[in-house]
């Protein structure tokens, strides 16, 4: 350590530097969870798109609790019903559903690229601190 450098100073930076590494690392698991919400908005959209090609009458499977199903019949390949929030639900329109969906992706895309950017900043603050311990420590 360089003699006019200040243990306590070293040890400050030190805990600066550990912090923000701790930042970091919830921002990348942040990002994670954003990326594996993008990719069920995906395949959403995706089975949208096959919901629209069954016919009615078509044999299905629906839906009643989390990993709970019933065999069922689709009446209607046209309409669905779709949860709007606070316990709401509305009848939409396959296509709105699917407008819907992707105005989510599209904000969720937004918000992921914001996160990309804070965690660069991030990281470059980080490489910072390091440079700065690593000559205070010379």
């Amino acid at each position: 350590m360089k003699p006019d450098v200040n243990e306590e100073d070293v040890q400050k930076k030190y805990l600066e530097l550990q912090l923000l590494g701790k930042r970091i690392q919830a921002g990348q698991q942040q990002l994670e969870a954003l990326d594996e919400q993008l990719q069920a908005l995906v395949r959403t959209i995706r089975e949208l798109e096959s919901f629209k090609e069954l016919r009615q009458g078509s044999e299905m499977l629906s839906s009643i609790a989390e990993g709970l199903f019933v065999k069922s019949s689709l009446q209607d390949n046209n309409e669905l019903i779709v949860n709007v929030g606070s316990g709401v639900a509305v009848v939409k329109p396959v296509d709105k559903a699917q407008q819907m969906i992707r105005g989510r992706m599209e904000a969720g895309q937004r918000h992921r690229a914001a996160l990309i950017e804070e965690l660069e900043r991030m990281m470059l603050e980080a490489q910072e601190f390091q440079k700065e311990l690593g000559s205070m420590l010379e």
